[in-house]
């Protein structure tokens, strides 16, 4: 669809437009390391998933989904260390 015309009737498409510039939205690194980390070290995730939530957050990019799956296996994976180490800590405790 033409975006107008010029003085002699040639159509002229958005692209050629002065000052038209096409916007590409594009995901945030940030986010696709915090879901990386969760699967490989889940604590890492943590802190990058809530930097990149921020930047997303601010500049409108995209891989939300992908830092928020982080966030949750970086939470999840810290919750199970805790857990072990309680475990630990009791057997431990009934061993002796």
């Amino acid at each position: 669809m033409p975006a107008g015309f010029t003085s002699d009737g040639r159509p002229v498409i958005a692209s050629n437009v002065v000052g038209y510039q096409a916007y590409k939205v594009e995901t945030n690194s940030l986010a696709v390391v915090a879901l990386v980390l969760g699967f490989t070290f889940p604590v890492l995730a943590i802190p990058f998933g809530h930097v990149a939530r921020a930047q997303i957050r601010r500049t409108g990019g995209r891989g939300d989904g992908m830092a928020l799956a982080g966030l949750i296996l970086g939470y999840l994976g810290l919750a199970s260390l805790v857990i072990a180490v309680v475990v630990l800590v009791l057997l431990a405790a009934n061993i002796q």
